[in-house]
């Protein structure tokens, strides 16, 4: 090997390193950080996810405590959610503003 084939993959692996540091690919594109928008996704479905445990431990607390919320006890709410009528009602809401 000749110190010019040496010193010019020094550089190689010096650049390399400093593209992982900086968040950059070796074409100069900048690799997303986790601070970057594209990582919105994953933090709203975390807050979906904390919300739909949230509403589940509210519903199986009147399910086993037998207390009610606004008027409404669980068997209320397992009906209205198993009839369809409500969708429809709101099915056809949503049409209002399509059209």
């Amino acid at each position: 090997m000749t110190d010019g084939y040496v010193e010019r993959r020094r550089e190689y692996v010096a650049s390399i390193r400093s593209s992982f540091e900086n968040g950059e690919s070796g074409d100069g594109a900048v690799q997303p950080s986790e601070t970057d928008p594209e990582g919105l996704p994953v933090s709203f479905f975390r807050l979906e996810l904390a919300a739909a445990v949230v509403v589940l431990g509210m519903f199986l607390y009147l399910l086993f405590s037998g207390n009610e919320i606004y008027g409404y006890y669980a068997k209320d709410i397992m009906e209205m959610v198993s009839d369809n009528h409500y969708y429809v009602q709101l099915q056809e809401y949503a049409e209002q503003f399509v059209r």
